[in-house]
């Protein structure tokens, strides 16, 4: 256990600044015609995503699971120009540290006889899931016990599933489905360089990813 930090301390991690030098002609975002904004007809807050909820479930987990630590590059990451660029380096920085925050978690769960009916998933590219349409999500939480591109994206793909999030350069808004007539709850956007300590923990960008894989992994992921 040398050299080894609580999974709280590691989910602290604070994700460095992406500077961003936008092109003199910026296309349009990345859209699906299957869906519009007029699809969303109210949004409210979600209340019950928030630090003080996730560690009165799994504050214990989050304290004695351990794994190496996994500091963020100290160089200064270049400004990006497009999505592609933000999508790599989101990759680079959140995708492994989440996907290992989450075997981490599991396996002490399962170590410790305490998986409650859970079902362990990753976090990944969204063809890491089933693809439904040929609509590619960026992102996927899969179970991990079946065939890669076979299950369903728990989150936030096109599964009826209850939990999504947005992430960008600058924050994570996490959300969820209040019923299929297009109301949404939001959680606060969460600075993208939010950083804490296990003494003083604080709800990042990181340590939100894997509170709602937690929430994926529960049987009521879907509507």
């Amino acid at each position: 256990m040398a050299n080894q930090v609580s999974l709280l301390t590691y989910l602290q991690n604070a994700l460095p600044a992406i500077p961003v030098n936008p092109p003199p002609n910026p296309g349009r975002n990345t859209t699906n015609t299957a869906y519009e904004a007029s699809d969303i007809h109210n949004i409210g807050v979600w209340h019950g995503f928030n630090l003080n909820a996730l560690l009165q479930s799994y504050q214990n987990l989050l304290v004695q699971a351990r794994l190496p630590p996994d500091p963020m590059p100290t160089s200064p990451p270049r400004a990006i120009t497009a999505e592609n660029a933000l999508r790599s380096k989101i990759s680079e920085y959140v995708f492994p540290r989440v996907r290992r925050a989450l075997r981490t978690g599991f396996d002490q769960l399962m170590a410790i006889n305490q998986m409650n009916n859970l079902t362990p998933v990753s976090f990944d590219v969204g063809e890491c899931a089933e693809v439904i349409d040929a609509f590619k999500p960026d992102t996927a939480y899969f179970a991990v016990a079946l065939p890669a591109g076979t299950g369903p994206n728990r989150a936030p793909g096109d599964h009826n599933s209850r939990h999504g999030f947005l992430l960008t350069n600058r924050e994570l808004v996490v959300f969820r489905r209040v019923d299929d007539s297009g109301n949404l709850e939001l959680v606060p956007p969460i600075p993208f360089t939010s950083g804490g300590t296990a003494e003083q923990p604080q709800m990042t960008v990181l340590l939100a990813l894997w509170y709602l894989g937690m929430l994926a992994a529960q049987g009521g992921w879907h509507m």
